[in-house]
């Protein structure tokens, strides 16, 4: 089995960037999010993301990551600042979404009844999406007209 890649300089960057960016996003479910499914995958991207960017330097890539003293290694400043910027992008649009669903469903039960709902889930096989855009559109131009500064807990 051939088990040689080549990669230009711009390839191999974004391979580092998209290992960078799957290690952040694992890190947050399992440090923050305590979800512990996802330990055995981050233990597998932190030894790919060891044995790829020793290579890192073949490229002629210097900025993107530092070698710890154990051997292992960690993004640079530069590649933290990358990847968090796509990150928080990511964040924000996930939680927009979510928070419009959520919010959604909300006013939709509440205009609804239960036996109408389940009407309309019997008519569109469980599809909720367009009885449901209308509810979402509201959010959706709130969020972007005032993002969350007019959400409050009353």
């Amino acid at each position: 089995m051939d088990t040689h890649l080549e990669f230009s300089k711009a390839q191999y960057r974004e391979l580092l960037f998209t290992i960078g960016m799957t290690i952040y996003l694992l890190e947050l479910l399992t440090d923050l999010g305590g979800q512990t499914k996802y330990v055995a995958s981050l233990k597998r991207m932190k030894a790919l993301r060891d044995m790829v960017y020793r290579r890192a330097e073949d490229f002629g890539i210097y900025d993107w990551s530092e070698e710890e003293s154990d051997g292992t290694f960690e993004l640079s400043d530069t590649a933290l600042e990358r990847v968090g910027n796509v990150a928080h992008d990511v964040e924000e649009f996930f939680a927009y979404e979510h928070l419009s669903n959520v919010l959604a469903w909300r006013d939709f039960e509440r205009e609804h009844t239960k036996k109408e709902i389940e009407e309309m889930g019997r008519e569109n096989n469980g599809y909720f999406g367009v009885p449901l855009y209308d509810y979402e559109e509201r959010y959706w131009n709130e969020f972007d007209a005032y993002g969350f500064n007019r959400l409050e807990i009353v």
